[in-house]
């Protein structure tokens, strides 16, 4: 590389520079890949009340198995018959 003035060598550096940031650039915007989740199997602990029976039926909505736990087994079973009534592929209270 011709390095009297820097002239050479810092382009070259310079174009290096710009290539990476261009990859990285590349890398983060181009669009992804959706991912489905349907059938998958979500286990949700605290699911009888409160954000856990919200996380269960946003899960059914998307079709997914739900294994639900709780201490309060009475409150769970109605999640569980909400959520296959939502939408999901199978919903079991432990």
């Amino acid at each position: 590389f011709w390095s009297r003035t820097k002239g050479w060598t810092y382009s070259m550096v310079a174009f290096k520079r710009w290539l990476l940031i261009g990859a990285i650039a590349a890398r983060f915007l181009r669009p992804r890949k959706e991912r489905s989740i349907e059938g998958k199997v979500v286990l949700i602990t605290g699911a009888s009340r409160g954000i856990g029976e919200r996380l269960a039926l946003a899960f059914a909505a998307q079709k997914c198995k739900l294994c639900l736990a709780a201490r309060n087994l009475d409150e769970l079973g109605a999640v569980a018959d909400r959520c296959i009534a939502a939408g999901a592929a199978d919903a079991i209270a432990i």
